[in-house]
């Protein structure tokens, strides 16, 4: 059976004010912008509680994050991918950091059978939570600055601590957003 997924409708937020709100956190917690982020020290100075749920109780997903509270629910695959560094660890854990920041109201939420996140067709990408929150996710770990020291996309992963196709799709969405607001 496939693994639902929670998406609900938000306001539009550009890529520019996504990326904003992501180099406010990095500020808060008194991170440069090329400065790479350790989690557990990124949540304790911005005061993000970190909680494990067995398994049992996550209905499948690895983590999800609750605004009212101001925690990441995680497994312990999860906890332990971040301290080993794991790039699809780091990148989960900032989509739900991204939620944290982006989307603090409850909004209703629709059920959807899907694949992991991904884009759900009856909600536009730009309307999106899950989506703003990937947005969100490589801006935080990957703001602008970042890209535009010289290094080659492999160093720039390895510096951060994602993956290179993470770098790649960072770097699209930039040019893309660039392109649209130039017409």
């Amino acid at each position: 059976m496939p693994e639902l997924i929670d998406d609900y409708p938000v306001p539009f937020r550009s890529l520019r004010e996504i990326e904003d709100e992501m180099n406010r956190l990095r500020k808060l917690a008194g991170l440069l912008e090329c400065d790479k982020i350790e989690p557990f020290e990124f949540m304790s100075l911005l005061h993000i509680k970190f909680a494990i749920r067995p398994e049992s109780q996550m209905s499948g997903a690895i983590s999800f994050a609750t605004a009212q509270d101001n925690t990441i629910w995680a497994t312990r695959v999860l906890a332990k991918g971040l301290r080993l560094g794991e790039p699809k660890y780091l990148q989960t854990w900032a989509h739900e950091v991204a939620h944290l920041a982006l989307h603090r109201g409850s909004g209703p939420k629709a059920r959807m059978a899907g694949q992991g996140n991904r884009t759900i067709n009856f909600i536009p990408e730009e309307n999106s939570a899950e989506h703003q929150a990937w947005l969100g996710a490589r801006a935080l770990l990957l703001p602008r600055s970042e890209l535009s020291l010289g290094l080659e996309i492999e160093e720039i992963a390895a510096k951060v601590g994602v993956t290179p196709f993470t770098v790649e799709k960072r770097l699209k969405e930039i040019a893309e957003f660039e392109s649209r607001n130039r017409s």
